[in-house]
């Protein structure tokens, strides 16, 4: 499949089928250029039996060179235009070619080559020639489909925040009431409040599964929060610390595959406020 850039440059030596005859009475010749469906026509050259097309301009006929396409082969008719308008003997051929477009331009993709072709005529004395400009575009191959990209490698990460010790104590009255809150993979959990302590042993944080995917650092970032909860319905919560862990980097990665404990200091500011007691195994 492609594209014909075809330019037709000029005939000689046209039959003169005019039936005034006369030196200066010759064929009014104009050309038909023919491919499946498609066809173009050029303007016709007056009393000239070797006719120049300087105003043609080139065009494009989709063609198909696979064997026995219809749209493989050129059809080139030479034509002899009517006189004038009181001419009533019509139009008569000078001349055909077929051009099998793959030899003439399809071996040799996007080269511009003129080439003379030999027409079949009814005079057989005559050498009668017409000479095309032609260049095969191949089509280009299609684009490749856009599809989803490989999914990611993910590796199950399992988390027990098993409670805190040392937490600064932000109430006025009494001891802080704190939580824990972690976010990992998109996923947030929220564990149970402690009332008046700052040391607190959590329950419900335990055996947390997140699939994190530890090419990316965003979402393979443990992050962990510990609040004061409110008082009251008219107080409201205070962040007492948080500490962000890459999974990449740790030792849950450097020892992939066994249950690992750690004890992690949470920070505001860059100011210790307090440590969580963390248990983890993250599966190759």
């Amino acid at each position: 499949m492609g594209t014909l850039r075809l330019l037709i440059e000029k005939a000689s030596n046209l039959p003169d089928t005019d039936t005034k005859g006369g030196a200066t009475n010759v064929a009014d010749a104009y050309v038909e250029a023919t491919v499946g469906k498609t066809k173009h026509k050029t303007a016709i050259i007056k009393n000239n039996a070797n006719p120049v097309w300087k105003a043609e301009k080139p065009f494009d006929i989709p063609v198909d060179l696979k064997d026995k396409s219809p749209t493989g082969k050129l059809l080139v008719h030479v034509w002899d235009g009517k006189d004038s308008f009181f001419d009533f003997s019509g139009t008569h051929s000078l001349g055909t070619v077929e051009i099998d477009i793959k030899d003439a331009w399809g071996n040799t993709p996007s080269a511009e080559m003129s080439k003379e072709f030999t027409l079949e005529t009814t005079d057989s004395k005559l050498h009668s020639t017409i000479t095309l400009k032609g260049t095969f575009i191949p089509k280009p191959p299609p684009k490749p489909v856009a599809g989803k990209p490989p999914s990611a490698k993910l590796n199950k990460f399992t988390l027990t925040v098993s409670g805190a010790s040392g937490l600064e104590n932000l109430d006025k009255k009494g001891e802080s009431d704190p939580y824990a809150q972690v976010k990992l993979a998109n996923v947030t959990k929220k564990g149970e409040t402690i009332k008046n302590n700052l040391n607190p042993v959590w329950t419900k944080l335990k055996d947390l599964e997140f699939q994190v995917d530890l090419k990316d650092p965003k979402k393979s970032t443990l992050h962990i929060e510990v609040w004061d909860d409110k008082e009251s319905m008219f107080d409201s919560t205070h962040q007492i610390g948080s500490v962000d862990i890459p999974l990449a980097t740790s030792d849950w990665k450097t020892q992939i595959g066994n249950d690992l404990e750690k004890d992690v200091d949470i920070m505001v500011n860059k100011v210790k406020k307090g440590t969580i007691h963390l248990k983890g195994k993250l599966d190759p």
